[in-house]
């Protein structure tokens, strides 16, 4: 035995694999049940020795000359390709499906969406407009509501804040440009005077059957169906600035309790309502963070989710520009959108007024979210 291994080492063109051979052969043996991805796919439907896998394993015999004493390997068997979808119609039901949870990939299921409904203006027995209140509207808005035209909502959020909202009010009635503020519970509370003022604040636009609230600014009353106006009919009109409720403590309410939900819209809109005099019809979630809870919570308080589809991120430094932000918004403007701004931010009320004349001389006119809505659904 000593003599055959001194021959081998001799005439060996790899002497130094020798010593691996016994520890591969091993490994091999116990590997090659497995699958394991050092041995040759060839291997695992043929040979079955285990010097024989290990030999092979270090891929010491060139390609196409395969051993005449090793077993000759079988094919691998062929994959299956893929079978086409089915062409077979789907079995359909008369009934329309309930809604129910929606089971993702994974193992957690979520509700399905509640239905968007459209809004529609509510009926008013007043014909000059004087005391339209916003209409009722549930779901969710999204941000982007093309339906509308070429009407787009700006709205600020966080307020009130002392001296951001009288400043920010004095900017928009210079242009006659009506705002949705969406005012937090306890900001509101140690600001009351400011509340009042936001939902005291008219500015004079075009008449616009569509405007919520209104006061007419001449007489007689127009027709609510006509468009067109003539000179002994109401030329312009009153549009008060829109407030909406962001929540009392703006905390993250897509991770809060069905309670703390309940809490904080229940505050929130009872304070509002009472400092303004009439009820709150719009929400939007701090942080456009919401759940099906918040949604459905929302809707029975008769109030819409409303989030945004314009975002020049005016609360971060590195976008605290006047100019950034303008450009931001132009260049993102969209029939039907919705910008969100924040209250308290230099740079944002800077920008205020380039935002507005350059929305106006691309032919967008500046509404309220409900005017908004409320023309998306004609």
């Amino acid at each position: 035995m000593t003599s055959f291994l001194n021959w081998w080492r001799q005439i060996s063109p790899r002497p130094f694999l020798w010593c691996l051979l016994p520890i591969l052969a091993f490994f091999t043996w116990i590997g090659f049940p497995t699958g394991w991805g050092w041995v040759p796919a060839t291997l695992r439907f043929g040979a079955s020795s285990p010097s024989a896998l290990a030999l092979a394993s270090l891929e010491i015999w060139p390609e196409g000359a395969w051993p005449s004493w090793l077993p000759a390997p079988s094919p691998a068997p062929p994959l299956e390709p893929p079978k086409p979808p089915s062409s077979q119609p789907q079995p359909t039901s008369n009934s329309e499906p309930k809604a129910g949870p929606v089971r993702d990939q994974g193992t957690q299921s979520r509700p399905a969406p509640a239905p968007i409904a459209e809004a529609s203006p509510k009926p008013s027995s007043d014909p000059a407009g004087q005391l339209h209140q916003p209409p009722k509207m549930a779901g969710l808005a999204l941000g982007s509501f093309s339906k509308a035209g070429k009407k787009i909502a700006l709205t600020f959020d966080d307020g009130p804040s002392e001296p951001w909202t009288t400043k920010y009010l004095a900017v928009l009635k210079e242009y006659n440009a009506p705002a949705t503020f969406f005012l937090i519970g306890k900001h509101s509370q140690a600001h009351p005077e400011l509340v009042r003022l936001i939902a005291s604040t008219a500015i004079e636009v075009p008449w616009r059957a569509a405007a919520q609230p209104t006061v007419a600014s001449s007489s007689p009353a127009p027709d609510q169906g006509n468009a067109k106006v003539s000179g002994s009919q109401i030329k312009s009109q009153q549009v008060f600035m829109e407030i909406g409720a962001h929540s009392w403590s703006h905390q993250n309410l897509r991770k809060a309790s069905p309670s703390a939900i309940e809490a904080e819209l229940n505050q929130t809109s009872q304070l509002l309502g009472r400092l303004m005099q009439r009820p709150v019809t719009l929400f939007r979630p701090p942080g456009g963070n919401y759940n099906q809870t918040l949604i459905a919570r929302a809707n029975q308080k008769g109030q819409t989710v409303v989030l945004w589809n314009i975002d020049p991120k005016d609360w971060m430094p590195s976008h605290a520009q006047a100019g950034h932000l303008a450009r931001h918004v132009l260049a993102h403007a969209r029939p039907g959108s919705i910008v969100l701004l924040h209250e308290g931010k230099p740079a944002t009320l800077a920008a205020l007024p380039a935002i507005i004349k350059g929305l106006r001389s691309r032919g967008y006119e500046l509404v309220t979210v409900s005017e908004l809505l409320a023309a998306n659904s004609k």
